[in-house]
């Protein structure tokens, strides 16, 4: 009995072996054979994880020809700016961008009490400042319905489609003459268009002056606004109007060009007060709001040369 009870014993311990043994044997089997293939399921992932990682390839250098494309290009306009104005080009939103910051962090470092007690002075400021305004708003807009005529003869918008103020060049003031290379008044603005660009009248008038294309000024046209205003608009290439002619805001009356002594392809706009000449950013009123306005004269000081 007892030698039946220790073989069976010896038969299970050898079973439990076989068992543990076998077991053994399948999991390194699965082990080696998970290392050395795939399921389908994993074979799937695999190509497609490959497919999504060449794609990716692919893009990133895409993007990195385009970023030294667009580096390339950068390096050339601002060398080109550099060799027409002198100077280098307007960063426009470098100032606006750290004066956000600095606000940022100041309200950062506020507590609510401080930002809920300066919240509420500057609504009363704004409340009073609003009276005021709507009053100025309601005196200006009388003032055009009996004045409108008037109004109509003040040059008060730009003298080209340039909505987006892209093509705005070089401003009202001392500049560098680009052929003698010296300081001197440049009585108007400089619009960077190419040949054939779209001339309009900024104001009623009628037309007083048309010079040819052999004069300094190249190919330009006077419109005399009759209240004291006059306008230019010098080195045209073509002009529509006729001297004498009757002219309103907006009409077609010249192409811009290249003729007299001018460096580059562009547009020169003058306005004439009483026979002197006066910057012409202060006359776009109708056109340009707040925003637009400081824009633009945030940028007229960095174009330390003119076209003409």
């Amino acid at each position: 009995m007892k030698n039946k009870i220790n073989k069976n014993k010896t038969n299970s311990i050898k079973w439990a072996v076989r068992l543990v043994f076998t077991a053994s044997v399948v999991v390194i089997y699965y082990f080696v054979f998970s290392m050395l293939f795939d399921t389908p399921i994993e074979s799937e992932l695999k190509k497609s994880t490959q497919l999504l990682q060449n794609h990716h390839r692919k893009l990133q250098k895409q993007y990195d020809t385009l970023q030294n494309v667009i580096q390339n290009l950068a390096k050339r306009d601002t060398a080109i700016y550099q060799i027409i104005f002198e100077a280098k080009p307007f960063k426009e939103y470098s100032h606006y961008n750290k004066r956000k910051l600095q606000l940022q962090q100041q309200l950062i470092s506020k507590s609510n009490k401080q930002l809920g007690e300066e919240f509420r002075d500057k609504l009363n400021v704004i409340q009073h400042q609003t009276q005021n305004q709507t009053k100025l708003v309601n005196d200006i807009i009388f003032n055009l319905v009996v004045n409108t005529d008037v109004i109509n003869h003040i040059p008060a918008v730009q003298p080209i489609d340039n909505t987006e103020l892209i093509l705005f060049a070089t401003s009202f003031g001392k500049r560098i003459n680009p052929f003698y290379k010296t300081m001197q008044d440049h009585n108007g603005i400089d619009y960077s268009v190419p040949e054939g660009t779209a001339v309009f009248a900024t104001a009623d008038g009628f037309v007083s002056k048309i010079h040819s294309s052999g004069s300094t000024n190249g190919l330009s046209v006077t419109i005399d606004h009759q209240n004291g205003y006059k306008t230019i608009y010098g080195y045209l290439d073509a002009v529509h109007i006729n001297i004498g002619q009757t002219i309103n805001r907006g009409d077609l009356i010249a192409l811009s060009g290249n003729t007299g002594l001018s460096y580059a392809p562009h547009l020169h706009y003058e306005i004439l007060k009483d026979d002197k000449p006066v910057d012409p950013l202060g006359y776009m009123f109708l056109e340009l709001n707040r925003n637009n306005f400081f824009q633009i004269l945030s940028m007229a000081p960095h174009a330390m040369q003119s076209f003409d």
